[in-house]
Parts: C-alpha cells; sequence; structure tokens
C-alpha cells in the first residue's frame, strides 16, 4: 500500500487529480477481501529484497534482420526472465533458410535456429527451477510459416516457448476457396523481396494437424486483432500491436507490458 500509494503522489503531482491515499490502498488489499495482485505485482510492489519486474508479461519489438537486432532481443529477453517477467516476440521480420546474406557463410540458416535460441534463454534463466514464459508469433504470410508450424513434431525443439502463428482474412479465404495465397518477404513491404504462391489448404492442413498432434501452434486471428485494438488506432505514432504476452490473451504493441490482479467478488457483495 506504501509503494503503490507513493507512485500515485508522484504521477499526479502536478494535475488535479486526486491520487489514491495509502489508507485506502491498504483497504482494497487488506485481507485480499477485494483485490487480489497476480504473480509478479504481488511478489515485486514493495520488495527491496529481490530484483523483480512488477509486471507479469512484456511483447518486445520484433527482431531485427540482423546479428545485432537478434541478439539485442536475445539480451532483453534474458534480462525480463532474470526478473520474473513473460516475454512475446514476433519473428517475421528474420529472412527465411536460404536467403543471401553478407556474413562468411553467404546464406542464413533461417528461422529455426533462431527459434531455437530465443527458447533457451527463456529456459537457461530459472527461478529455483521455476523458468520463464515466452510466446513466438510469425504471419502466415512468412516463406517458412511450415518450418515454424512443424518444429515442435521434434518433442526437443523450442520447449521454452509458446509458438502461434498470425492468420489473415487474406490467408482464411484463399483456404475457404481452395486457391493460392502469397508468402512473402518482407512481410509487410509493398515490394518484397520474395514472392510465392502456395495452396492455402495445404498450409492450413499442416497447421490443424500439427495443432491436433503437438497442441500448437496456437492461432492468432490477426486482422480481427487490429480491427478491434485501440492501440492500432495510432499507428503513426508507433503503437501498432506486435505480438502476445505468452499466454496469448493480451495483444500488445512494443515494449507494453500488462500487470495481472483478480476481483474477489466477495468483497463487494454484502
Amino acid at each position: 500500500a506504501s509503494e503503490i500509494a507513493r507512485v500515485e503522489k508522484s504521477k499526479y503531482k502536478e494535475t488535479k487529480i486526486k491520487p489514491l491515499s495509502k489508507q485506502l490502498v491498504y483497504e482494497y488489499l487488506k485481507g485480499f477481501e477485494k483485490i487480489v495482485p497476480q504473480g509478479s505485482p504481488m511478489y515485486g510492489i514493495g520488495n527491496t529484497n529481490q530484483c523483480v519486474t512488477l509486471s507479469n508479461c512484456y511483447v518486445l519489438d520484433s527482431p531485427e534482420d540482423s546479428y545485432g537486432g537478434i541478439h539485442w532481443t536475445d539480451e532483453q529477453i534474458t534480462q525480463i526472465s532474470k526478473r520474473r517477467g513473460g516475454v512475446g516476440i514476433d519473428i517475421s521480420k528474420l529472412r527465411p533458410s536460404g536467403e543471401s546474406t553478407k556474413n562468411s557463410s553467404r546464406t542464413t540458416s533461417g528461422i529455426a535456429s533462431w527459434m531455437e535460441r530465443f527458447s533457451n534463454s527463456t529456459r537457461d534463466v530459472g527461478q529455483d527451477g521455476r523458468r520463464g514464459a515466452q510466446m513466438q508469433s510469425i504471419s502466415v504470410h512468412h516463406p517458412e510459416v511450415l518450418t515454424f508450424a512443424n518444429i515442435k513434431k521434434d518433442r526437443t525443439k523450442v520447449t521454452g516457448a509458446n509458438i502461434s502463428i498470425r492468420l489473415t482474412d487474406e490467408f482464411l479465404k484463399a483456404v475457404y476457396s481452395d486457391s493460392k495465397y502469397e508468402q512473402r518477404w518482407p512481410v509487410d513491404s509493398k515490394e518484397p523481396k520474395i514472392k510465392n504462391k502456395v495452396s492455402a489448404r495445404e498450409v492450413w492442413r499442416q497447421i490443424i494437424e500439427n495443432a491436433h498432434d503437438n497442441a500448437e501452434p496456437g492461432l492468432l486471428f490477426w486482422d480481427n486483432v487490429i480491427e478491434n485494438s485501440p492501440a492500432d488506432c495510432y499507428p503513426e505514432e508507433g503503437f501498432e500491436t506486435i505480438s502476445t504476452n505468452p499466454c496469448s490473451e493480451l495483444p500488445l504493441s512494443a515494449l507494453d507490458s500488462c500487470r495481472l490482479l483478480l476481483l474477489n467478488l466477495f468483497g463487494y457483495v454484502k
């Protein structure tokens, strides 16, 4: 209560809004009769003995298609995980396997190696054996979407992350009409370097078979997410929705986070 009241007082110092008092916050939290903080807020607020985040989960900027971008994302995953936070990332920006690079190998190994790297970073950072949580998502239009969908056929792969595919209306209409749809990279470019037409139903079949056999990938109906997201009303301000938190209930913008609590309804009924 003291910590929340301190932040309230600082936040509204120069406004006409009256900050919540320590006593009022305490009344809400007392005995968890009305509000119960969940996870990181419960563990971290006012806790000066641990290096812990006060948010449950985060979504990061999509890793840029470079070693520097990939390593920066990996560093952020590690730092957030060690502070008890879950992480969501979208890897659609990474170039597909076999594409040319300017390094000594001359071609890229594709998304599979980076999926494993990000997954291992979450697995390797634990708290008394309690490992972190991670979501990896990808656009259905990425040329390696089936590599993504099939990766957990090997039960030893990407064991530190959930995986979900961002579906579009364009793709789903092609499935319905049994026609081809476009895979492209960069996915959101008006002039992509790679364009392929493939059977939408074949991609759909493999996605569904894997979801049935391995419980993944999950499906994110992305056009619905964008249409109903308040943040996406302001894309020019950088609030474009990127991915979801690891449990997938919250689509978030880059560097956004979520804090979870529950209401004890018994405390509101007389």
